[in-house]
This record gives C-alpha cells, structure tokens and sequence, in this order.
C-alpha cells in the first residue's frame, strides 16, 4: 500500500513594528501580511522582539520576512526604533549564521543594507504614490512608495536587482547569502499580485 506524502508548508517569521501609547508598547503587524503569506502557501508566524536564539531554534522557521515600519534608529534616534533595531539585529546574524533565508520590504530592506554597512538618504516624493521601474523586474513595471529613506550607498556584496526613474534602489539580492529585500509593500497591494507571490516564492524556495 502506498500512502501519499503530505506537501509541509514552510514556516515563515515576520517581524512587527513597535507602537507606543499612554499605557503600553505594542508590537503589531498588518494583517495582510497574514494573508499574502498564507497566498504564497506558507505558513506565517509573528516573532516578539524579547526572543533569542534558543527561541528561534524551537521556532524552527524556514524563513524570515523583516516588515516594514519605524525609522531605523540611525535615522530616526529613539527608544522603539533602537529597541526594534538591536532584536532585528540579532535576528539576522542568527539567520546568516544558520543559512536561514531572508527578504526584507521597505524598512527591512534598509535595515539589511544599513547592517552590511549602506548609507541611507531622505528622499521626497515617495510616500503613498507609485514609481516606474527603469526596466522590468519580475513581470513587474511599476510598484507602491511609502518610505522617506532610501539606499544612499550600496556595498559590494549587493546586487541591484530594481531602481526608480528617479534613480532610488528598489530591489537587493546579497552575492554570499540568501538575503534579498525590495522597497515597495507587496502587503498593500488590493488584490495581491501573482509577480510579489513569485519574488517571496522565490526568496524562501517556496514551490
């Protein structure tokens, strides 16, 4: 008797954002993250920033999406971004040390570029509108802007994937590791879009 083998869903970790009221600093994400995960045929799992690597070992997360929201706080200098950065930090150099698949989106990708030593500048005009690519990348021709910082200076150990006509970065792939990060919110997309589904399919060997 042959029984069919059961098709197991990776586990992908999505970092939140920290926000802060008069009673309490929350840690939240947007739900459609949720949602595009779980349309790329995953399963999606929220990480808190007071984890640690003995943590993320039971976890046992194929992949880590780091998200979008708070300025980094080389940027933007203050307790939630520094706390969010130092959590993020270690995050990542465990996923490097145990070749854990990453992709980054908007403060995620400045985050990984600003951790392998990039410049970041402010830019205008790039907040809730749309750009142009200068050529297409992954079927796609244009993308979503809600960022007011962007990748000054690339290192080496970068490839750019995607840029603007205005001549921002707007997609990374490291050349050692499996790292890649986009600019643009494949999230706020209404509907999803196949072409954002294949790049995350893509990035953690989702098939």
């Amino acid at each position: 008797m042959f029984v069919k083998s059961r098709n197991i869903m990776k586990k992908i970790a999505l970092t939140p954002r920290l926000v802060e009221n008069e009673h309490e600093v929350r840690e939240v994400i947007d739900m459609q993250w949720g949602n595009l995960i779980l349309w790329c045929r995953a399963v999606p799992i929220v990480l808190v920033t007071n984890l640690t690597s003995k943590h993320f070992d039971e976890l046992s997360f194929n992949g880590v999406i780091f998200t979008g929201g708070n300025d980094l706080n080389s940027v933007t200098p203050n307790k939630l971004s520094e706390k969010r950065d130092r959590f993020e930090n270690h995050l990542l150099e465990y996923c490097i040390d145990k070749k854990v698949p990453v992709f980054g989106v908007c403060r995620g990708c400045q985050f990984i570029a600003s951790f392998f030593g990039a410049k970041l500048q402010m830019v205008s005009n790039h907040v809730a509108v749309r750009h142009k690519l200068v050529k297409e990348y992954a079927g796609l021709s244009e993308v979503n802007s809600y960022h007011n910082w962007a990748i000054a200076e690339l290192p080496y150990c970068f490839d750019v994937l995607a840029t603007t006509s205005d001549g921002c970065i707007e997609a990374i792939k490291h050349k050692e590791y499996p790292i890649s990060a986009i600019m643009w919110h494949p999230e706020r997309e209404n509907p999803f879009r196949e072409e954002d589904c294949n790049i995350i399919r893509k990035s953690f060997n989702i098939f």
